[in-house]
C-alpha cells in the first residue's frame, strides 16, 4: 500500500484484502502500535481508518 494513501483507500484496500472483520484486528493492532509510539497522527489516521470500516455492512 503506497505510504500517502487516503483512510478510504487504506480501508478499501483491508476490506478486499481481509474482510471487515480481520480488517477490524489490523486497525486495532495499528492503533495499538500508534498509543505505543506516540505518533499522533498515525493514530488520527487509523482511528479515520476504523470509523469507516465500522460504517460498512
Amino acid at each position: 500500500m503506497k505510504s500517502d494513501a487516503t483512510p478510504p483507500q487504506i480501508a478499501e484496500s483491508l476490506l478486499e484484502e481481509h474482510g471487515k472483520d480481520r480488517a477490524l484486528k489490523v486497525v486495532n493492532d495499528g492503533i495499538m502500535e500508534a498509543h505505543k509510539e506516540s505518533d499522533y497522527y498515525a493514530l488520527s489516521i487509523w482511528r479515520e481508518v476504523k470509523a469507516i470500516l465500522q460504517s460498512k455492512d
